[in-house]
């Protein structure tokens, strides 16, 4: 079977309701791709962390590592077989591999791009040649070839799958590829007759023997080579790892394959497993590993967990053996974690890694070994132990210490020590003064600059602090000596003396010489506080006059420079013919244009200033210093001036108003005092409604479909009203706090009694928010309106869970739908301090399904049972708002039709097990560049969301597509973290929905 080039990637966002995002190829499957930062032949003596995310819940190597494995030491084919471990592990790297890279090329999604970063060594902008274990940048005049460590003759690819997988294709140097060939890698005796070299710059790469049909190289890359084919052989499913294949039992080949000879990889298990275990992991295959999963999203296991080769063929890791995890030495020993108080916090063990948790409010002090002994490396809340016999470690947390940050202006933060706060602007700012930031001792007045703390800046909690605001103000002072200052904005005439500044190493222009066209032609001046003493400098000071059409420029030595040629130079001549433009820039710098176009700039390396033909990045921009009898001295201070004599002028704001004092400019703000109906800043009160409490809202919720609210309010009620609608104002918070709300009216509709107002559109994320409904009648002109109703899903599930009456179904579908709300805040990261499923006792939570075996589904295909299909699939997506809503994007580039005509017909079970066909009409442009367009299916119910939905593309009654399968409940399958919690919590709740509705 062909491979594609590229796969898609469903990305789940929530926003304020849950969105899916659609299927796009991309180059980076999970996170910017990075040189390689590890060092080569370095011994890994622990995983990344990037390497922990991978092995998650029913992938931990807790969980891989109790599965069983397949002795076969002299036949791979069988050890391939039956084997529970070897099905999970290519399970995990092919299920994760999410990109396929292109072969040949240099464009961002082929190998050879992407080895600058994974095979860089220390970061080096450059990559290892494989074998020879060189960089590139080391080596002189050699071809580089993509070299299949698996020869390709001995696989059922070439350059596509594993013919183009990163983790396996190495680059190398032609004369050592073609010299390894495709012989099988084993050990060679040092003096077998026939045996042959490859080398290198004089350095041995390769010994080779022909007759045996063996290659084996140096033994410092003897372990990356075990490790690659382990890879092959689980991820590709290559059976003749270790012994020869007959045709009948080889993988079917890929399209551009033609031949494999089903030869051995290696020459036995023994040597596989010894190369292994003698060349160890480094720091650099396992920096590789991490580029290489942001590459293409998989890893290779045997890197991160050498102790799978063991274990898949169903033996025991040799103790002495160095891994990442050190999971393969000492284990036998048994390890039992327990911690000082579980009030504090609570501890796990992953193999032989502790991970505490502790509770707000407490902190991690330290561990104890309690019995038996054990080595212990602590890394912040994680703790890897090495055991030396049956060990008791404890865990021990302690109350953390608190801080308190006191501000000057009556502001204060709390938290705890280690804690990061950010620190607040002043509440006070007086009329002419800068707030600056905040300081730890006073500041009386002082014209030198000081260190601070600015605003909203980061601040660790280390004790209790009191910090002064620090204010700066301006004061013009007289200069006696008329030093040079810096030229900020630009004045209305350009006439004064200056100095032509290049600030950075603080050159000056030489204005003394008679003939300034000359490399070199300024002078180091002293800049500080953008102020150059005049004191030295006057000699070389320029004049700048103004004339009818521009300004001269003279130096002090009575030359006139200026360029009429438009060429790069500098001219200078006895009259003021020059004429110059002038323009202050946004930077400070400025831009001086003579009358031929030129500018006038610095040259760095000739340290020189001239005019410039054209301005490049060798050109520098310049400043002009104006000689100042007077300049603003910045002044710094924490105290503020004499209270102020306030009289303040009043502003309408809305809900409030504002008061600027027309003295200090004070602003603050306070609510409206209404005297005579009416407020100082021109507010006029507004009474409200009257309220009628003979009107009652009822409510129930409807989780069918949707999830939705039904108001409801008896006709008898509003008998007398002449009209009426339905306000409900939905909470609006940021960062857990509420700011506003936003109103939605709802028109009534009539049903027997009853008056119904139904709110739809309500997401997993805002099951917890509360909903005020207040119902808005008239009468005559008048206006009443019923009392508040305050409503929640949240409020009617606990309603639910507490009822004698209720059900266990429906209290099952209940407890699920609070942690599907839950999960949804944790993962969008929206209200985490009300989590939907806080107020839920064990008796409540006794009804939850256990999230671990949820099982995802399987249907994600595309059949190919249409031959020469007009419309081709893009992809595929799933948008999780108040309904589940299904999204089919076709490829129309090859449809010659009218794209509108065309109908997509949905086929699935529903939850009463009757088939079901939707027709669907109206595509949308999804991609008008690509000719992409899509189809919106929401007719699921909660409870059908593991039925399985058949799609196909119709012109009229011909069908133009092959048929696509999908589940709503395949999504989560390879997911982890928060994200595969998600998944999991709403698939709980469709179960239960489907027990409570069938």
């Amino acid at each position: 079977m062909k491979r594609p080039i590229y796969t898609g990637i469903i990305s789940l966002f929530l926003v304020l309701c849950l969105l899916v995002g659609s299927i796009a190829p991309v180059l980076a499957a999970t996170g910017t791709v990075s040189a390689n930062q590890g060092t080569r032949h370095v011994l890994c003596t622990e995983l990344s962390q990037q390497a922990e995310k991978y092995y998650t819940g029913q992938n931990s190597y807790s969980v891989l590592s109790k599965l069983s494995g397949r002795s076969a030491p002299t036949d791979s084919y069988k050890a391939s077989q039956n084997n529970a471990l070897f099905t999970a592990l290519h399970e995990l790297m092919a299920q994760t591999h999410t990109v396929n890279l292109i072969y040949e090329g240099f464009t961002a999604d082929s190998l050879a791009a992407n080895w600058a970063k994974t095979d860089a060594e220390a970061g080096a902008k450059t990559y290892l040649y494989f074998y020879t274990d060189r960089l590139r940048s080391d080596i002189d005049s050699v071809t580089m070839n993509r070299e299949h460590v698996w020869p390709k003759s001995k696989a059922s690819f070439s350059q596509l799958g594993g013919g183009a997988d990163l983790h396996h294709l190495r680059p190398s140097i032609s004369t050592v590829n073609k010299a390894k060939s495709d012989y099988h890698f084993g050990d060679i005796a040092d003096d077998a007759y026939g045996m042959t070299t490859s080398s290198v710059e004089g350095e041995l790469v390769l010994q080779i023997l022909k007759s045996a049909d063996l290659v084996e190289v140096r033994d410092n890359i003897k372990g990356d080579i075990a490790r690659i084919l382990l890879y092959v052989y689980c991820r590709w499913l290559q059976p003749n790892l270790y012994s020869d294949v007959s045709a009948s039992n080889l993988p079917a080949m890929d399209e551009d394959d033609t031949a494999n000879n089903g030869g051995r990889a290696i020459e036995d298990l023994d040597t596989l497993l010894r190369w292994c275990e003698s060349d160890p992991v480094d720091q650099w295959e396992m920096g590789r590993n991490d580029q290489s999963e942001n590459v293409q999203g998989n890893r290779n296991v045997f890197i991160d967990y050498p102790e799978f080769a063991w274990l898949m063929f169903g033996l025991t890791p040799p103790d002495t053996m160095k891994t990442p995890s050190g999971m393969a030495s000492d284990a036998s020993y048994k390890i039992v974690v327990s911690v000082n108080n579980a009030a504090y916090g609570s501890a796990s063990l992953d193999g032989k890694v502790i991970t505490a948790v502790p509770k707000d409010g407490y902190e991690v002090g330290g561990y104890q070994i309690l019995t038996g002994s054990a080595t212990v490396v602590r890394e912040g809340n994680r703790f890897s132990v090495t055991p030396t016999s049956n060990c008791h470690i404890r865990i021990v947390f302690a109350p953390r210490s608190q801080a308190i940050l006191d501000f000057s202006d009556g502001q204060f933060l709390s938290g705890y020590v280690g804690d990061t706060v950010t620190l607040p602007e002043a509440t006070v700012v007086p009329n002419g003064y800068t707030f600056l930031g905040w300081v730890t001792e006073p500041v009386t007045d002082s014209t030198d600059a000081l260190d601070f703390f600015p605003p909203n800046s980061s601040y660790s909690l280390t004790e209790d602090v009191y910090f002064y605001a620090l204010y700066s103000y301006e004061v013009e002072t007289q200069v006696s000596d008329g030093d040079y200052v810096k030229l900020t904005e630009a004045p209305e005439d350009w006439s004064g003396d200056y100095l032509l500044v290049y600030e950075l190493y603080g050159y000056i222009f030489n204005g003394s010489l008679t003939a300034p066209n000359v490399n070199t032609n300024c002078r180091m001046a002293t800049i500080s506080n953008h102020t150059i003493p005049s004191v030295g400098n006057d000699n070389y000071r320029i004049s700048i006059r103004k004339n009818d059409d521009g300004y001269s420029i003279r130096s002090a030595s009575g030359i006139y420079i200026g360029n009429s040629s438009g060429y790069t130079g500098l001219a200078y001549g006895n009259t003021d013919s020059y004429r110059n433009t002038i323009a202050m820039n946004s930077n400070g710098s400025v831009t001086v244009t003579a009358s031929s176009g030129a500018v006038l700039g610095f040259q760095l390396n000739q340290r020189k200033f001239q005019y410039f033909a054209s301005v490049t990045s060798s050109v520098s921009p310049v400043c002009l210093y104006r000689k100042e009898s007077t300049r603003l001295i910045t002044h710094y201070t924490t105290l503020l001036p004499a209270a102020c004599d306030h009289s303040y002028t009043a502003e309408n704001c809305g809900d409030y108003h504002k008061l600027t004092c027309i003295h200090c400019g004070e602003v603050k703000e306070a609510p409206h005092e209404f005297t005579d109906g009416s407020c100082i800043c021109g507010a006029v009160l507004v009474t409200g409604p009257t309220v009628d409490t003979a009107v009652v809202l009822r409510h129930s919720l409807n989780l069918a479909s949707d999830i939705s609210i039904n108001y409801a309010v008896s006709a008898t009620q509003l008998k007398n009203y002449d009209s009426f609608y339905l306000s409900c104002l939905l909470p609006v918070y940021e960062n857990n706090v509420l700011t506003g709300s936003t109103e939605i009216k709802l028109e009534p509709v009539l049903n027997g009694s009853y008056y119904y107002f139904t709110l739809t559109g309500i997401t997993a994320v805002t099951m917890a928010d509360e909903i005020q409904a207040t119902l808005y009648m008239t009468k005559d002109g008048k206006e009443f309106c019923s009392a508040t109703d305050l409503y929640s899903v949240a409020t009617y599930a606990y309603s639910q869970l507490n009822k004698a009456s209720s059900t266990e179904t429906l209290m099952t579908l209940c407890a699920n739908l609070l942690r599907y709300g839950t999960a949804a805040q944790i993962y969008k990261g929206y209200r985490t301090d009300a989590l939907a499923d806080s107020a839920m006792t064990d008796i409540h939570r006794s009804y939850l399904c256990d999230l671990e075996t949820v099982e995802f589904g399987t249907t994600n295909s595309t059949l190919s049972d249409l031959f020469f299909p007009s419309v081709t699939w893009a992809g595929k997506s799933l948008s999780l708002e108040s309904k589940v809503v299904l999204r089919f994007i076709m490829n129309a580039s090859s449809y010659s039709g009218s794209v509108e005509d065309l109908t997509l017909r949905v086929s699935y079970t529903d939850y009463t097990g009757a088939k079901k066909t939707v027709v669907l009409t109206d595509p949308t442009v999804y991609d008008s560049a690509k000719s992409y367009y899509s189809f919106d299916f929401d007719g699921l119910l909660a409870a059908e969301l593991r039925s399985d939905v058949s799609v196909a593309v119709y012109a009229g009654q011909r069908r133009i597509s092959q048929t696509m399968e999908y589940s709503a409940a395949t999504y989560g399958a390879n997911k982890t973290g928060t994200l595969r919690t998600l998944c999991q919590a709403l698939l709980a709740y469709s179960d239960a929905a489907l027990s409570q509705f069938s």
